[in-house]
């Protein structure tokens, strides 16, 4: 789920481990995960963030889990393992009007930006990533 900066509070000062891990030897994008958990973080950028929706709470307690107003779309689909089991609404790629916002997010010199001493928090060092197998060849 993509969110703006200013819709996205971060409730704790200290935040739980985070660590990288990328898919095979030769695996270029790293992804952050919660070590405590081993929860797909997402990610963060001054201009938005992707989240995954099970690190989301609606209350400022943090009791209630984050339920979206619309329907979150998958995309990629054609990806999947098993394209038939991945939930509607989903794509074979992005729609064109999703391109154009995140594009049009990214660019926007004037948007809302992440703070830096948030951003700061939640950088991790690359320099530790880990290494998972492939498991689908």
């Amino acid at each position: 789920a993509f969110f703006m900066p200013n819709d996205v509070k971060v409730l704790t000062e200290e935040l739980p481990p985070l660590g990288c891990l990328k898919v095979g030897k030769d695996g270029k994008a790293v992804r952050k995960y919660c070590k405590c958990c081993g929860t797909q973080f997402g990610v963060v950028m001054p201009q938005m963030w992707a989240l995954n929706q099970n690190l989301l709470y609606s209350k400022k307690e943090g009791s209630e889990k984050y339920v979206p107003k619309m329907p979150v779309n998958n995309v990629m689909k054609k990806f999947a393992f098993s394209p038939e089991e991945v939930p509607e609404p989903a794509f074979s790629i992005a729609p064109i009007r999703l391109i154009i916002s995140f594009v049009s997010v990214i660019i926007n010199p004037f948007g809302a930006r992440t703070e830096k001493d948030v951003m700061e928090k939640l950088e991790v060092d690359t320099s530790l990533v880990e290494e998972v197998p492939i498991t689908w060849e």
